[in-house]
């Protein structure tokens, strides 16, 4: 869980350095609708959310409220990636190049094709 979620170094430097989106991601345009930019976009709000997501993962790694955790969970991963993604320094090249690493291995494989063995 902690390997895969974004670095909380890597947020607050973005937050500090940028006093505005770029390309704001929908669920980043929601956020700053219901809450003002400077009381959540700083060092300790954004340490506060990262800390309820690594406990609401903790908590549905061991089982305890393991419906409500995930959903916690999924909430602040979508919004730390939503708030990476904003600022137009991520580029999503990984993920174009597993797909066509994907799709290539699947047409030889037969997968999707409508010709019949």
């Amino acid at each position: 869980m902690r390997w895969f979620f974004p670095s909380l170094p890597y947020q607050i430097n973005l937050a500090v350095r940028n006093t505005e989106f770029h390309y704001p991601q929908p669920l980043m345009r929601l956020v700053t609708a219901l809450v003002p930019r400077e009381a959540l976009f700083n060092a300790s709000a954004l340490t506060i959310i990262y800390w309820v997501a690594m406990t609401a993962g903790v908590l549905a790694l061991i089982g305890l409220g393991t419906r409500p955790a995930l959903l916690v969970y999924a909430l602040c991963y979508g919004f730390f990636v939503s708030h990476a993604y904003s600022y137009g320094d991520v580029h999503i090249v990984r993920h174009c190049t597993s797909f066509s690493c994907w799709h290539s291995r699947s047409r030889r494989r037969g997968i999707g094709s409508r010709s019949m063995p």
